[in-house]
């Protein structure tokens, strides 16, 4: 038989497995099981992504590819007339298709965390004749 102290500590060893549990994967609390929806938004990004390499333009060996920007200005700082300097904050987007990217098999949108953009291709941007820049 336990005494009151030891079956106390019992139920706080088990609250604490629960509340472990909860934090680790909330989904079998929840559904008991692992999220189907999620399972197959997964599978679909590991397939989508299992032959792409970011390190290849995409249409590599054949036309370039076309690459939109659309820019706007933020603000211009101080100007310094004697050396030509001045200082402007803008909003650039880059655009494209790449059509590695494309599919048909998964109807739902996708959001995705912005860590993808490491494995994806992007163009190199510079700018001619600039002093400095910062992204």
């Amino acid at each position: 038989m336990m005494d009151k102290g030891a079956s106390s500590l019992g139920r706080s060893h088990l609250a604490l497995l629960l509340l472990l549990t909860l934090c680790v994967d909330p989904t079998l609390a929840i559904y008991g099981k692992s999220n189907p929806a999620e399972e197959k938004t997964s599978e679909f990004l590991d397939n989508l992504m299992h032959k792409y390499d970011g390190r290849i333009r995409p249409n590599f060996g054949h036309s370039p590819v076309v690459v939109n920007i659309s820019m706007q200005i933020a603000s211009i700082g101080h100007i310094t007339e004697t050396t030509m300097d001045y200082r402007v904050t803008v909003f650039l987007r880059q655009f494209w298709n790449d059509p590695r990217l494309a599919f048909t098999n998964f109807t739902k949108p996708v959001t995705v965390d912005v860590s993808i953009l490491d494995q994806l291709w992007l163009p190199n941007l510079f700018v001619v004749n600039e002093k400095s820049a910062s992204f």
